[in-house]
């Protein structure tokens, strides 16, 4: 199977095949080192997989800097030019939107922006600092030119980092993968920091195999690296991006890469059970909005540094174990609803390739790797479960973090969407999620989680749920003045029941912590209410205001309405009152 290249438009995302390889399991019986997802290309076979990317949303696995506008050339659609910086001729233009996407090293100085500044881990209460090793990989296919006064920074790779006394079975590196998007219109003179992720992964360097990158027998060999190409529409002549993506586990090969080039591949192994890391970044500016992350007890920091906005973010939390699911069946084994689904073009928001592509399913090779998002990725799940026995293929031990992307914010409470800071974090076990951050309806948050009910070795999956929200934030939502917010936090199977879960409740330093641990899978609803007790006998002053009633108002935009509840309620941008 050749390596993966695909046309977008702006985003970039990464997508490759996997293939069934044998599954290691660790030593407490749970599938994890080794594991790659079943992707046999037989005829009449459909593979599905259930898994976050194993490398970051943000990119295609190399930087890189765009200009995106209109043009009256181009039948007046947008376009999107690769420029080597922001003064390049043919991204020269009169308007239009400059982007920019890098992961980030390490601070080479005290005063070094949009950089990583440490990582450190935690194991059984001692402490093991990071060391940086090398950036990796070394070549850069895509670069560009950057420039500080714009806030645009360098374009580089991730990076290597050995932690001593924290191995796994390829030694003791985790590759560090930071990811930066920003963001700047022709007429802005600096850019802002969009978008954020950061994933840390035991991994190895192992050499790639010798495979082509085409099909031609003369192709190069693929060294593994990964680019952003210039295309262009054969028709409209409207430009556009590809990319080739990060190495993919080709047929018969047991590399999970999640960064190659240089010939070689960052290939995953385990990581030890209940560690806990902290990681700090020097951003110039903060991202907005809410994030997600992939670990348990998360702790948040986020102080002003100069020169403004810069600030400096701090995350610490405990890796957190990640049901996925690998699915290879003949069609012929599939359920009845699965047939009528697939047979009329799946399930929205899932992209399907095919190989030996044909209208006859039991021609066909279906392909698809659902988002680990959204109410269509929750029910597609939901329809496998039985399939698979409600059994995780595979349970990942994962540390991960990132920002919602702009079309999981859509619909979100206006108190959410804050812009220049982050709002609040959700973290979660569960294999699919709800997009956004919890919708706000009849005065209760409202979350949707979805796993299989067991583990890969057979036990009980149990599901984790933490909620990190600024106090003002929630206190934007329903109306509440400075005084104490109390908690009830809720887990509601999908029989209506309640279930028994373990809820912990705090606010520190100007957030508040809500967290479930120990529920049940299948698709429980996860529902968060908060309240705050007023004293009656008690008089206003400047300092102890009247709680003021939130009020629930509908704005509308074309045929799209959305509800905005708030003390002082006002309609998103574009938006009007009903």
């Amino acid at each position: 199977m050749k390596k993966s290249s695909f046309f977008i438009a702006l985003v970039l995302t990464l997508s490759s095949f996997s293939n069934s390889s044998s599954l290691v399991h660790a030593a407490d019986g749970i599938v994890d080192e080794g594991y790659i997802p079943p992707d046999l290309p037989l005829q009449g076979q459909v593979n599905i997989k259930f898994r976050d990317s194993s490398t970051q949303s943000l990119d295609a696995g190399a930087p890189y800097l765009a200009w995106k506008g209109n043009s009256a050339g181009w039948e007046g659609s947008e376009g999107t030019l690769l420029c080597s910086s922001t003064s390049d001729s043919k991204c020269k233009q009169d308007s239009g939107t400059f982007e920019f996407f890098t992961r980030l090293s390490v601070c080479s100085s005290a005063d070094s922006l949009d950089c990583l500044e440490g990582i450190s881990a935690k194991k059984a209460g001692v402490e093991i600092k990071g060391q940086f090793i090398e950036v990796f990989p070394k070549k850069i296919n895509t670069t560009y030119a950057s420039k500080s006064s714009e806030r645009l920074p360098e374009a580089s790779s991730g990076g290597l980092w050995k932690f001593i006394g924290l191995e796994h079975k390829g030694g003791s590196d985790y590759f560090v993968d930071a990811g930066l998007r920003g963001s700047r219109t022709v007429k802005q003179e600096q850019f802002t920091n969009t978008a954020f992720a950061l994933s840390i992964i035991a991994a190895s360097k192992a050499p790639l195999g010798v495979h082509r990158s085409g099909s031609d027998p003369n192709s190069p060999i693929d060294d593994g690296s990964a680019s952003v190409l210039q295309k262009f529409d054969e028709k409209t002549k409207r430009p556009f991006l590809g990319a080739v993506g990060v190495y993919p586990p080709y047929e018969g090969e047991t590399l999970d890469c999640v960064m190659s080039g240089d010939a070689l591949c960052a290939t995953r192994h385990a990581i030890p059970a209940d560690v806990e890391f902290t990681a700090t970044v020097r951003l110039s500016s903060s991202p907005s909005g809410w994030m997600h992350g992939r670990l348990d007890n998360p702790t948040i920091t986020i102080e002003s540094i100069s020169p403004k906005p810069a600030v400096r973010l701090s995350i610490t939390g405990t890796t957190t174990r990640v049901p996925v699911i690998g699915i290879s069946q003949t069609w012929q084994s599939l359920s009845k609803n699965l047939k009528d689904i697939y047979l009329k073009g799946g399930f929205p928001g899932t992209t399907y390739g095919c190989r030996w592509c044909s209208e006859d399913p039991l021609k066909n090779t279906l392909v698809g790797s659902p988002p680990p998002s959204g109410v269509s990725s929750i029910q597609e799940l939901k329809a496998w479960l039985p399939a698979v026995n409600d059994k995780a293929s595979a349970n990942i031990n994962t540390w991960s973090i990132r920002t919602l992307s702009k079309s999981e914010m859509n619909g979100a409470d206006a108190c959410f969407a804050k812009s220049n800071q982050i709002n609040g974090v959700l973290m979660t076990n569960a294999t699919t999620y709800s997009a956004g951050p919890p919708a706000f309806k009849s005065g209760t948050l409202t979350y949707q989680v979805a796993a299989p009910h067991l583990m890969s070795d057979g036990s009980v999956m149990r599901g984790q749920y933490n909620l990190v929200i600024r106090s003002e934030v929630a206190r934007c939502i329903y109306g509440f003045s400075s005084a104490p917010v109390n908690a009830e936090v809720s887990v509601v199977n999908s029989n209506g029941e309640a279930q028994v879960a373990t809820v912990i409740v705090g606010e520190k330093s100007g957030w508040l912590y809500l967290k479930a641990n120990n529920f049940e899978f299948s698709a429980p609803i996860i529902k968060v209410k908060l309240s705050q007790e007023v004293d009656p006998l008690a008089t206003p002053s400047a300092s102890t205001k009247p709680v003021a009633k939130a009020v629930t108002i509908t704005c509308i935009k074309g045929k799209t309405s959305k509800k905005v509840t708030a003390v002082k309620p006002k309609c998103p941008a574009g938006y009007k009152k009903k």
